[in-house]
């Protein structure tokens, strides 16, 4: 069997070793031409931590991220709305870890070959048939493959060249991260979340310093997506209790901005014709309980499982047995995704005080129940 995965994010590399391990024939795709450069940080679940055994990687991956054992939810006003011993909730599954993408990537690149990953190229068109599919890439050179796999985002080429019309969820909020380039005690092992009336903002430590998420309703966005400064970043979340005043005060260590758009896509059907879509390519998750790469991992594991079982003749029913099995799984932590931001988004004063109201009484919603049922149940 030899397949092509397009996209060489933590999805694609996950795949691509677990079927290499299977001792199937697997290369990638990545239009990218540098993919360890991300210096942004993920938060990766125990679910994950799973696969990653599996591979025998996870030692690596525990030497270069920072275990998490504290998650605060506090007000912008400073006052505490929850706060979660996560050594505890996590005590029967393994731990929630964060670790820079870019070393992640690494990881899963040297365990692969980066021999076998072609980068700055991509597909220009795919022409599956009932025996094979012929691939054009980009620089002109033609090549036919068993099986296609599109792991390449939320925007993937490879969906919107093949399937029907995904539908998209906007939360109308979006934001920026970027990275607090800065060693403060206070992160060591803690994620915070400020929410705040009409604003956002994560905290979460990293080996290089500090990563951080804000967002607020785009109707309140009056910069261009791409324009945003340091001294923009301070000025906007800067103010979100004394934590992120402390935090953001000196904006010469603000790097790494980028603007973030808090929407969702959902692919009705994942495959036909020997080509196949994973992870945010067929069903985003909105990284507000960084769910999205523990499930884009999970998804993988579960393809390369069906696939490991077949052989070339039979590539379509185990894409079959794929869909069936991982559909449900995938749409529930998507729909728990959108019901976590419908808590967090909140833009107007007496909705802010009446959820802040009901988190303190312990009515509100239980942020890691559905994260707990979901790690409860096999893949």
């Amino acid at each position: 069997m030899k397949v092509l995965i397009v996209g060489a994010g933590i999805t694609g590399l996950t795949l691509a070793n677990l079927l290499q391990q299977k001792d199937i024939n697997t290369s990638i795709v990545e239009k990218s031409p540098i993919i360890t450069d991300s210096q942004y940080s993920i938060a990766l679940w125990p679910a994950g931590s799973r696969v990653l055994k599996g591979l025998g990687l996870y030692e690596k991956y525990k030497e270069s991220s920072i275990k998490i054992k504290e998650f605060s939810i506090t007000t912008d006003s400073g006052s505490s709305l929850a706060n979660y011993n996560m050594s505890n909730i996590l005590a029967d599954y393994g731990s929630l870890r964060t670790i820079v993408i870019g070393e992640f990537k690494k990881i899963l690149i040297d365990n692969f070959g980066r021999e076998k990953i072609e980068t700055g190229k991509t597909i220009k068109t795919i022409l599956p048939s009932a025996n094979n599919v012929e691939v054009m890439f980009s620089d002109g050179g033609v090549k036919t493959y068993d099986l296609v796999v599109g792991c390449d985002g939320k925007n993937s080429i490879v969906r919107k060249g093949l399937f029907q019309k995904e539908t998209i969820f906007k939360t109308n909020w979006s934001g920026w991260a970027w990275r607090v380039d800065a060693a403060i005690k206070d992160y060591n092992n803690k994620i915070q979340e400020i929410w705040g009336k009409g604003k956002f903002l994560s905290i979460f430590p990293a080996n290089n310093g500090i990563f951080c998420f804000g967002a607020m309703p785009d109707s309140k966005i009056n910069i261009s997506a791409d324009h945003a400064t340091s001294e923009f970043i301070h000025s906007t979340f800067g103010k979100l209790g004394k934590d992120a005043a402390k935090l953001l005060s000196y904006q010469g260590n603000i790097k790494d901005i980028s603007f973030w758009n808090f929407t969702d896509v959902r692919q009705p059907k994942w495959y036909q014709n020997r080509v196949v879509l994973l992870g945010d390519a067929c069903t985003s998750i909105i990284p507000v309980a960084s769910l999205g790469a523990t499930a884009g991992m999970e998804s993988a594991a579960v393809l390369a499982d069906e696939l490991g079982r077949t052989d070339s003749h039979h590539i379509n029913h185990a894409l079959k047995l794929y869909y069936k099995r991982h559909l449900e799984r995938i749409n529930t932590i998507q729909k728990n995704s959108r019901k976590t931001v419908s808590w967090m988004f909140i833009n107007g004063k007496f909705r802010t005080l009446e959820r802040n109201l009901l988190i303190e009484m312990g009515s509100g919603v239980n942020f890691f129940k559905d994260i707990i049922d979901y790690m409860n149940e096999p893949i």
